[in-house]
């Protein structure tokens, strides 16, 4: 089983390079304060919000051409912000700070955490059901929308910081911990009632993320990048060849990802890990988070109110995607899944969904800008979208929950 899988992947990245043609660069964008910022997400290719320091929060709506100061509950630092949905979000960071948006982030309500330690990482499976991390051993649970949030131990010392969650499931996932003198990854398989420790060495892994069940990376201090493929069993150092501290990192298919880092440090690999190269970012400004809204479309920011976008077109972003790209949401999703087009394409776009093994489980025809599929009988776990015309292959990750 293991060749039919081994040959998928080395396919599917071939055919990301060979349709990689376009070179975009790294645009700063206007971001009307000089505070640091600290996290970044997007809901669709317009609609974003960006968290800093004593509560900052900015929200663009056109796709970053203009970021505007939202009013926020609280003047405590915000160090990280996730969107299960377009209007449900949650923000959160210093002392048990959690504060959560029920229309898109225009107006924030502030949350009883029941905690005052550093909240580093949020994680929400939908918009009831999440996680929060971070200092002093802390995980919560929440499945009311944060009304109340539950307790998970670890099963590790007081001592231990999260960094990060990423969870592949809504059973399996993954922390990054700070432990001395050995620092590692975490990993549960129920949902987080349990947690067993992988050591991975004397650097602190602050950011990790996976490409599929067994497939996953951490960055962190010195330099350091690992890579698992047995679901975390163990992790083996990679060398990116670039100095310097690593706060996260996002890979938009199995092959291409990017790290981001200390004095405007973005490295980027096209092979799934084994060579970085450098990229052009104009800055020596920390970069400390990172989030694609598309295969070709990114944003980051960092401290001194720092903000780039990668892109086609960064003036206008939807006008120039090639008539085979799409988007994929809600993802994770349970029900059904929306593909969309940035315009209605100029021929049927036909593709195909695929599991882990590179099987195709279901035919699809993409006819309008919106096309609702049925992924209701499918199990749970992450499967691949493939789309095709004359114009190339575009290829991206869809987990079922």
């Amino acid at each position: 089983m293991k060749k039919p899988i081994l040959l998928f992947v080395i396919i599917f990245c071939f055919t990301i390079i060979i349709n990689n043609t376009v070179n975009a660069q790294w645009t700063q964008q206007n971001s009307g304060t000089v505070s640091d910022l600290y996290s970044v997400c997007f809901t669709d290719a317009d609609h974003g919000i960006a968290v800093g320091i004593n509560g900052l929060i900015l929200k663009t709506d056109n796709g970053g051409q203009l970021w505007q100061n939202v009013t926020s509950a609280t003047n405590n630092h915000l160090v990280t912000v996730c969107f299960p949905s377009s209007n449900i979000g949650y923000a959160a960071g210093f002392a048990g700070t959690i504060i959560k948006t029920i229309n898109g982030g225009n107006n924030w309500t502030l949350l009883n955490s029941g905690t005052n330690s550093y909240i580093n990482s949020l994680f929400f499976f939908n918009d009831s059901a999440g996680f929060a991390a971070g200092d002093n051993d802390l995980i919560l649970y929440t499945d009311d929308g944060g009304t109340s949030w539950n307790p998970r131990n670890n099963g590790t010392n007081i001592n231990q910081d999260i960094y990060k969650l990423f969870f592949v499931s809504s059973q399996i996932g993954y922390a990054a911990i700070s432990e001395n003198p050995y620092h590692g990854v975490l990993k549960t398989i129920d949902c987080g009632n349990s947690w067993v420790k992988d050591t991975i060495g004397f650097c602190m892994p602050f950011s990790i993320f996976f490409t599929d069940a067994n497939t996953g990376f951490a960055v962190g201090s010195f330099n350091h990048i690992w890579k698992t493929v047995n679901g975390g069993q163990n992790w083996m150092g990679l060398d990116s060849s670039n100095g310097g501290t690593y706060y996260d990192l996002f890979f938009t298919n199995p092959c291409t990802g990017y790290v981001v880092g200390d004095q405007g440090m973005i490295v980027k690999t096209t092979d799934a890990g084994n060579t970085w190269q450098q990229e052009t970012t104009n800055t020596t400004n920390s970069l400390m988070s990172v989030f694609f809204t598309d295969s070709l479309t990114a944003y980051v920011v960092g401290l001194n109110g720092i903000i780039l976008k990668k892109g086609i077109n960064t003036s206008s972003p939807n006008s120039a995607y090639p008539d085979n790209e799409f988007f994929i949401y809600p993802n994770p999703a349970n029900e059904n899944i929306t593909i969309e087009t940035p315009q209605k394409p100029s021929r049927w776009l036909f593709g195909e969904i695929l599991n882990i093994e590179g099987q195709i489980i279901k035919n699809i025809t993409v006819r309008e800008t919106h096309s609702t599929i049925d992924i209701s009988g499918f199990a749970r776990g992450v499967y691949f979208v493939k789309v095709k015309n004359e114009k190339g292959v575009v290829v991206k990750k869809l987990i079922k929950e």
